[in-house]
């Protein structure tokens, strides 16, 4: 004797998809709320953020302190702005 079979996967997302929707019409304000966070938090992903220079003032901190020189390279970590735009052929800021 056989197992009955599993549903298909369409039926199981179509399930998932209609038990979603039932949700999201029986909590409207709390829908909208997660609909728009998540729209903020996906848009513009692929900009810069505002904390990225961090990242950049501690390398050159660490290789100034390690070499005494301002470089943008310590050996391990290239650190030249954006896409390395902002360092010269020697690895300096330019």
């Amino acid at each position: 004797m056989t197992s009955p079979a599993a549903p298909a996967p369409l039926a199981r997302v179509q399930t998932v998809l209609l038990a979603a929707g039932r949700w999201a019409l029986s909590n409207r304000p709390l829908a909208l709320l997660f609909l728009a966070a998540a729209y903020l938090s996906l848009v513009n992903l692929d900009r810069v953020g505002y904390w990225s220079d961090e990242a950049i003032n501690r390398n050159i901190g660490v290789t100034l302190l390690a070499t005494g020189d301002l470089s943008g390279w310590d050996g391990r970590n290239l650190t030249g702005g954006a896409n390395g735009r902002s360092l010269n052929a020697e690895l300096r800021d330019a």
